[in-house]
């Protein structure tokens, strides 16, 4: 569902203002030049007083205006002016330091309640001058500058309260680390969100030169253009879909006398695997005459994967698209009665798993002075398959997997922001176009650096954690390819970085619970090669090969002291000759390179490193920082040419 945005904690008098991004509480950049910006009268002077500077400009014929301070250096928290004519616009407890952008789907979203002893972490989150940024949730199919933004102090409360299960683990952990050694504010800005792919956070202006997404684009645009035509195209062609191919609608499941003697028995909230098609579920509640006489009742389901028309009693109350979209249904008077209340909703999984599946809070009919808590036993009802039945077409309306609409709505109203580098842990979703993300991860980096004119500022990259059965014999595509784009990137793009997570997967959990790990090695990166301290900074990263008779030997950059074997052999290399076709190889460490043989390949060509979706992994340096997933050749990716 489209979600407008309203200018919320945008600094607000009259025609005054400053941007969203400007709140009480907030961090400024040191050491760089610093935009201030918002919007006033037309034609009308603005000006800005921070740590003694007083700089102006005048707006355009927007009101739009922007401001440069000189270089900004540690102090205590401060005040921040802005006038303009009578108006005046004052933030307070402001203070200077770095700030980093996190964003990326999950694995960076997770909060931190949700990791290894999360409940301790939270408690001792207390760090005044660490700031916290969360960006709220929205696609656009336009960009905008309004968004409903507010630096907050970082404390248990402000960590547990914002996000999925608290802020951003992995940006807390990071910002942490940083403050810690540096002894500087830090702002940490979270714009994050699950199973969303790379290309929803570049704009379209970024995406366009690889042409692989101008198709989506366009539709994209067309929604911009008309989103109310859309939007009733759309459900059009649904109904017509339902009426063709789905038997509950044929059947009218949603009629409150329906015999449900045969429909299976389940506990809500649920989630159930691999279904995609068309399922029913249905529940009765019994309402007093009271409660039937409610005013203003509301139904919430919390999340409906993927899709649901919800009806109470034969009426339709609501209905929306995507997994994202949080069901909230304000229903008619009348529609409820003393007795007997029939809820029904029909739902399509499109891929992976579906179901009622929020936390069991969010689901209740709320009513005058109470609530009905709705959590337990349903009826769910199958009615259809894809493959007997036809895919539909999957809709744009606020779809977070459509090139350039995470931008439009949670990078544009941050820009242009003055940073000092980014943060990156996203991949899973373009797991199976690895080779495009190779053109993609780096058409991102620059995208976000011209737009918020903070010159090459820093990215660094997580390399995607390991996930699933143990890799049994040497495999090709899918992760591995990907991984490799992000190795790749780190090294031809200016000021870029990868740090791997090869020994703090969970093949159980595509979310491992350690993510202190994952910050502490990204701060890591960052005061060694941002801010020039002498720490380890890397795992091994591969550098050249040589070929001698039928071995491969192999060297490395970051060796912080050498290369060490963890765990009982030096696991995790495969080899291939001529042919490229890849087999397990033995290796062994010799003073500084890793020699790789196998008899089965004679004449090797080339090497690979923890090449699966769950490679084992072994090589580290003695910094105790694990090596990152490599190959030796160029050959052809499986992926070449996915789109």
């Amino acid at each position: 569902m489209l979600m407008a945005m309203a200018l919320g904690s945008a600094m607000l008098q009259g025609e005054l203002r400053l941007a969203s991004p400007f709140t009480d509480h907030m961090v400024l950049q040191r050491e760089r030049p610093v935009r201030i910006f918002g919007q006033a009268a037309p034609g009308a002077e603005v000006v800005v007083e921070f740590q003694g500077q007083r700089a102006s400009a005048k707006t355009d014929s927007k009101g739009d205006w922007l401001v440069t301070l000189k270089p900004l250096s540690l102090g205590p928290a401060a005040k921040l002016q802005v006038r303009s004519g009578g108006e005046s616009v004052t933030l307070d407890d402001v203070l200077v330091g770095d700030v980093w952008l996190c964003s990326g789907q999950s694995n960076m979203e997770m909060g931190l309640n949700m990791v290894r002893d999360g409940a301790k972490e939270v408690a001792n989150a207390d760090h005044p001058q660490i700031r916290l940024l969360k960006v709220p949730k929205v696609t656009l199919p336009s960009p905008t500058r309004e968004a409903e933004l507010q630096w907050t102090v970082c404390t248990p409360k402000s960590v547990a309260e914002a996000g999925w299960g608290g802020f951003s683990a992995v940006a807390y952990f990071f910002g942490r680390k940083l403050h810690q050694d540096l002894k500087v504010p830090i702002g940490l800005i979270d714009s994050s969100w699950g199973g969303t792919v790379a290309e929803a956070w570049v704009t379209r202006e970024g995406l366009e030169p690889l042409e692989d997404f101008n198709a989506a684009l366009k539709r994209v645009a067309g929604y911009a253009a008309d989103p109310a035509g859309t939007e009733k195209r759309f459900w059009e062609s649904y109904d017509a879909w339902y009426t063709a191919h789905d038997p509950g609608t044929k059947g009218g499941f949603q009629a409150p006398d329906l015999d449900e003697s045969d429909w299976e028995k389940v506990q809500v909230p649920e989630w159930f695997q691999e279904l995609n098609g068309i399922y029913w579920y249905r529940k009765t509640i019994e309402l007093t005459e009271e409660q039937a006489r409610s005013a203003k009742p509301v139904l919430s389901l919390g999340n409906c994967d993927d899709q649901d028309t919800t009806w109470v009693n034969g009426q339709v109350v609501g209905r929306m698209d995507g997994w994202w979209s949080w069901r909230v249904y304000n229903l008619e008077p009348g529609i409820l009665k003393p007795g007997k209340n029939v809820i029904a909703v029909r739902m399509i999984d499109r891929m992976w798993g579906g179901g009622l599946s929020s936390p069991a809070e969010t689901m209740k009919l709320y009513l005058d002075g109470g609530a009905v808590d709705l959590p337990g036993e349903w009826r769910r009802k199958i009615t259809a398959k894809y493959g007997p039945i036809p895919n539909p077409e999957p809709s744009i309306i606020g779809d977070p997997l459509q090139p350039s609409v995470l931008n439009n709505g949670m990078i544009r109203p941050l820009v242009p922001f003055t940073l000092r580098g980014a943060i990156w842990y996203q991949g899973e979703s373009n797991g199976g176009r690895g080779a495009q993300y190779g053109r993609l991860l780096p058409a991102l980096i620059g995208d976000w650096r011209r737009n918020f004119q903070s010159g090459d500022f820093p990215f660094y990259i997580v390399s995607l954690a390991p996930y699933g059965p143990a890799a049994k014999d040497p495999e090709e595509g899918g992760w591995a390819d990907l991984r490799e784009s992000q190795r790749t990137t780190a090294l031809k793009v200016k000021n870029a970085g990868l740090i791997s997570t090869l020994d703090i997967g969970d093949a159980g959990d595509i979310h491992p619970a350690n993510k202190q790990d994952v910050g502490l090695r990204l701060a890591l990166m960052a005061l060694g090669q941002e801010y020039k301290r002498p720490v380890a900074s890397s795992g091994p990263t591969y550098k050249s090969m040589r070929i001698e008779g039928g071995e491969v030997r192999l060297r490395f950059d970051h060796l912080f002291g050498g290369l060490e074997q963890r765990g009982p052999r030096l696991s995790g290399f495969t080899i291939a000759g001529e042919d490229r076709k890849f087999v397990w190889a033995e290796a062994a460490l010799a003073g500084d390179e890793v020699v790789v043989w196998s008899p089965k390949v004679p004449s090797p060509k080339a090497v690979r490193y923890a090449w699966a979706q769950n490679p084992p992994s072994s090589l580290f340096n003695r910094a105790g920082l694990p090596a990152t997933p490599f190959r030796t050749d160029d050959w052809p990716l499986p992926s070449e040419g996915v789109k």
